[in-house]
């Protein structure tokens, strides 16, 4: 999936979902925990970070403006009607989309598809609890169930991926700091060579340069 395909699906699915109020249904901390856990690592509310700069909202507005004019339309009236929930719409949309940015594709397309089954989610829990008729309320508690059960299955997958990645990590450092240990001599002469002549070393590549210098 290019940038610009996946900024458009990501505008159409986190942009909306920010802007009619849809929520990810994880509870609050008294609540308990949720039927499908908390959300994967690196994958939740927007952090406490700086403001877009004004080149980065110019970007994406324009990137919306061109392939959802629909959703362009909703965040201008927004900006007009309440420019604090229009900032912070720009910011989760944002933030969303660098969450992913890494992401393989597979698991990018099933993190996407993920925010699609939470709306539809959220939608059908809305509904369910007005409807009277035991057949349709049926029906839409099974695909209650399904959904949540999509929305499991890609969290696995994300935190899978965390911890390949954390192992992957691991095993670099593993390998930095036996480098390191089988270079003892070589590292503290060099270093003290550095003390003593005020010469610092180029070589910066965390096995064979002194960091941090002893």
């Amino acid at each position: 999936m290019n940038h610009r395909t996946f900024l458009v699906a990501l505008a159409a699915i986190a942009g909306l979902a920010v802007l009619v109020g849809a929520v990810d249904e994880y509870p609050r901390a008294s609540d308990g925990p949720a039927a499908d856990g908390p959300p994967p690592p690196h994958f939740g509310a927007p952090p406490h970070e700086p403001p877009l700069s004004p080149e980065r909202a110019a970007d994406l507005i324009e990137s919306i403006k061109n392939n959802q004019p629909q959703l362009y339309r909703h965040l201008m009236d927004l900006r007009r009607r309440d420019p604090r929930q229009f900032h912070r719409a720009m910011a989760g949309l944002d933030h969303f989309f660098r969450q992913l940015a890494d992401l393989p594709d597979k698991l990018r397309q099933a993190v996407i598809d993920q925010r699609q089954s939470r709306l539809r989610r959220h939608h059908l829990v809305r509904h369910y609890h007005a409807i009277t008729d035991e057949t349709r309320r049926a029906a839409m508690a099974e695909e209650i169930r399904t959904l949540t059960g999509r929305i499991f299955d890609t969290d696995q997958a994300l935190r899978e991926y965390k911890v390949h990645r954390l192992e992957a990590e691991l095993k670099a450092l593993q390998e930095q700091l036996a480098a390191r240990a089988a270079q003892r001599d070589t590292l503290i002469d060099r270093r003290v060579d550095e003390l003593l002549t005020g010469r610092r070393s180029d070589d910066d590549n965390g096995t064979t340069s002194d960091k941090p210098a002893p």
